[in-house]
């Protein structure tokens, strides 16, 4: 006679993200850290810019591990990225024009869950986008 015995066991893992802002260079730099393993696991880079008085600031590039996707890590990843940048004076927060099917996704699921959020159609690269409010949900 075999005994089988199943244990689960549960892992909580915590993240954090972290901002930077190189004004010189017109660039930012927001990392998703893994505070349980102690590792990078994400990255959303882009540059900002001025179209009158308004800061944008437009995603050039996007990673997170393979291993932590298709969990709603990289939805909550964008949110805190954004209401950082908000926090420091963006006033527009924009996808790049490239978009894979991954961050498709997540701009869609962006743009259902908030108010502020919309995709932006146009002939020629069309961009997903976020904007303050008065009333910021975001």
């Amino acid at each position: 006679m075999i005994d089988k015995y199943i244990c689960m066991i549960k892992a909580e893992l915590s993240f954090d993200v972290s901002l930077s802002i190189d004004h010189h260079n017109c660039l930012f730099i927001s990392t998703l850290h893994n505070l349980t393993l102690h590792k990078k696991c994400g990255e959303i880079k882009g540059d900002t810019t001025k179209e009158g008085k308004t800061s944008v600031y437009t995603v050039s590039q996007s990673e997170l591990d393979e291993n932590i996707r298709g969990i709603g890590l990289g939805y909550k990843f964008y949110i805190e990225t954004i209401k950082k940048c908000f926090g420091l004076g963006c006033m527009e927060f924009r996808s790049s024009t490239s978009l894979n099917e991954m961050s498709i996704g997540v701009w869609e699921s962006i743009v259902k869950n908030n108010y502020n959020a919309s995709f932006v159609q146009r002939k020629r690269d069309p961009y997903y986008n976020v904007q303050v409010r008065n009333k910021l949900i975001i």
